[in-house]
């Protein structure tokens, strides 16, 4: 057939289909565009970090000889996170002396003798007791501890232990009567300890929690909801303009997390009773030397935190908090434990790792 012929025949079609994708190809440009976005990267699905980010330098340690897996969720949560990006804070420099002084008088009731601890100006500790009653001020942790024998009430709480938002309203009440109104919390569990209850909770920014490592922030409670013990952090944080950090991606993360530069603190708990019995918890040889620490541990859960060690920090940055079961070698034999392991989420090309020779010399140790 001849194209004469063919479009004599089909020339009517041929207008008509070529004028219906005409249109749909516009209709999808006009869709599509959108002057006021930022060009995005649809291979990544990720957004731009910030100009001029500085390199962090993670208060976190180095595990070598532990191999670490995700399952699918996990690696789904890893994907969600991964679509923004996260500020970054430094501390303020402010003593809360004043914050500690004010809170010792209420709940000491005025009857105190004041004294203070201190190797050098930034390891000071200052402290209010009673008799079994204690109030302390780390200055260096910008943190506050009380204990007390009996427990009080404060002024204007009224704590009911087994309910999570009276907890949080009667934290907010706290914080405002006596350290800043600005504090915002999340309380992450309640539960019975033997004749009281016991509040996990943490100080927020940015509505992701600060994490403290073992000392994170907690209350002991009696049924009727007077104080008993607990710890407050004081520590203010400046949100820093323009450094705002990505996180890694899911995918690096798992080829990466068991590298032995990838820095995380890895954490175990729950240990089968012969093993406690035999061994101090959290402390025998296995867990003082971390570096030769050796385990599998599947990850279960993820979480994002602002990990804070003390007002020396140069800057908090978004961390990862999973959360895992798996096996513990202790002195050859496995053991089967519960995990935390709390690792640098930040894109690995603004993190700070040590020279060859530092694993080397850590290595040297096994």
């Amino acid at each position: 057939m001849s194209m004469k012929e063919f479009l004599k025949k089909y020339g009517v079609i041929t207008v008509i289909t070529s004028i219906i994708l005409l249109l749909f190809i516009l209709t999808l440009i006009l869709l599509l565009r959108d002057e006021g976005t930022q060009p995005v990267d649809f291979d990544a699905e990720r957004p731009a970090p910030s100009a001029d980010l500085d390199i962090i330098d993670q208060p976190l340690g180095y595990h070598k000889n532990y191999s670490i897996s995700f399952s699918s969720n996990v690696l789904e949560k890893l994907n969600e996170f991964e679509k923004s990006f996260y500020p970054s804070f430094k501390i303020n420099d402010e003593n809360h002396f004043q914050w500690g002084e004010k809170f010792a008088n209420d709940i000491l009731r005025g009857n105190f003798q004041y004294g203070e601890d201190s190797v050098n100006p930034e390891l000071i500790n200052h402290y209010w007791e009673d008799g079994e009653d204690t109030v302390s001020y780390d200055y260096n942790r910008d943190s506050l501890f009380f204990t007390l024998e009996q427990g009080v009430l404060l002024p204007d709480t009224d704590f009911v232990p087994n309910d999570s938002e009276n907890v949080y309203q009667n934290l907010r009440n706290i914080a405002k009567n006596y350290f800043s109104s600005d504090f915002d919390y999340v309380v992450e569990e309640v539960f019975r300890e033997g004749n009281d209850y016991r509040v996990n909770f943490s100080r927020l920014l940015e509505n992701q929690p600060i994490y403290m490592g073992s000392q994170n922030e907690y209350l002991i409670l009696t049924p009727d909801g007077r104080l008993k013990e607990g710890l407050f952090l004081l520590a203010e944080f400046v949100q820093q303009e323009d450094m705002n950090y990505p996180l890694i991606s899911s995918t690096q993360i798992a080829s990466e997390i068991n590298s032995l530069e990838y820095p995380k603190n890895v954490e175990f708990f729950n240990l089968p009773d012969e093993v406690e019995e035999e061994y101090i918890p959290y402390g025998y040889k296995v867990y003082s030397e971390p570096f030769l620490q050796r385990g599998k541990v599947d990850v279960n859960d993820a979480r994002l935190v602002y990990f804070y060690v003390n007002r020396g920090q140069g800057a908090l940055v978004i961390n990862f908090l999973f959360d895992g079961v798996g096996d513990l070698d202790v002195e050859g034999e496995l053991t089967r434990a519960d995990f935390k392991i709390l690792a640098s989420a930040i894109s690995f090309e603004y993190v700070f790792v040590p020279p060859t020779s530092f694993f080397e010399e850590l290595g040297g140790a096994s």
